[in-house]
């Protein structure tokens, strides 16, 4: 960023504070301004879901606690003298037990990001092959299969590419003479579809310039 050699070099202090400001006429008349802004995030949609860890469960002493609980150790006179409600009390209360024992609820946060108009049949297809890679590797650790699972991730990222640009590029084609269609495309391409839930930033182009502008007339005032 560069400014005129009129501003204080304080100035940037107030509005950033880990900005600085070079002195003027080194290369010109202007003073250049280094300063780091908060990036605008977009808008995730998160929800909080319960899960079971069942494939780190041991099912051998699953069954083994199944076969002692009580729906398997009463006998067939005492389950009829029950009735629908008890029986289903009983059912449900045991696999509940049991199942807390060997994989206790846990929560978990998930980030809701929907699929792309363009991500079809294929995209799944390598999606998928690129986590049985790495799961194979992150049992592993070997470097064989993290080999392959990066030559399967640049892969899937080439795929990825291929499909979003052959899209776009068919929808263009497509609606050649709609300019309204065209101009929709184009917000779509540039992301200014998103959530109007997206957070406002707290700081934008209008601000920073107003800033600097009350800066450079009080600079001018005090000469």
């Amino acid at each position: 960023m560069l400014f005129t050699g009129r501003l204080s070099h304080q100035a940037p202090n107030k509005l950033c504070p880990n900005g600085t400001v070079d002195p003027p006429n080194i290369i010109s008349d202007h003073s250049l301004i280094v300063c780091d802004f908060p990036s605008i995030p977009f808008a995730i949609q998160r929800v909080t879901q319960t899960c079971r860890p069942s494939k780190k469960m041991d099912r051998a002493e699953f069954n083994k606690a199944l076969l002692s609980s009580p729906l398997c150790a009463c006998s067939e006179d005492e389950l009829r003298c029950m009735t629908s409600t008890e029986l289903f009390d009983v059912y449900d209360a045991t696999l509940r037990q049991i199942a807390d024992d060997h994989a206790p609820v846990y929560t978990t946060v998930r980030r809701i990001r929907p699929l792309s108009r363009w991500f079809d049949s294929d995209c799944r297809k390598s999606r998928r092959k690129t986590r049985q890679l790495e799961c194979r590797y992150r049992r592993t650790f070997s470097d064989a299969n993290r080999a392959a699972w990066i030559a399967q991730v640049k892969s899937m990222h080439a795929l990825f590419q291929q499909k979003e640009n052959l899209h776009w590029t068919t929808c263009i084609a497509s609606n050649a003479g709609n300019q309204k269609k065209l101009w929709r495309l184009l917000s779509n391409i540039l992301r200014r579809d998103k959530d109007a839930s997206t957070p406002t930033p707290l700081l934008t182009a209008e601000k920073l310039s107003q800033f600097f502008y009350r800066q450079d007339r009080c600079c001018l005032s005090r000469n």
